[in-house]
């Protein structure tokens, strides 16, 4: 089952429905995730996502979409919600 927390539940929600969006357009949605490795970044172009939640993440490079943030980390790509965002910083 999924734990009872609204962060939590919020997420999943968001998962399944890109599943179904991608889906909905005949794409794998294990393909949308770019597995290819990163190029390797300096400490001075390190971006912090910093979440409502109190957590933080240091992340490769951000994509501002127009209710997400496309992000890579470590090669992996993953679409973050804005809403679960208090504030991007660095270079964007």
């Amino acid at each position: 089952g999924i734990p009872p927390f609204k962060e939590t539940r919020d997420y999943v929600r968001d998962v399944l429905a890109w599943n179904r969006t991608f889906s909905a357009r005949g794409v794998d949605p294990m393909q949308y995730a770019d597995v290819r490795p990163g190029p390797e970044q300096s400490p001075q172009t390190r971006i912090t996502l910093h979440f409502h939640s109190g957590l933080s993440q240091p992340v490769d490079e951000v994509i501002v979409g127009d209710e997400h943030y496309d992000v890579r980390i470590k090669g992996r790509r993953f679409l973050v919600p804005k809403r679960l965002v208090r504030e991007v910083e660095g270079a964007v």
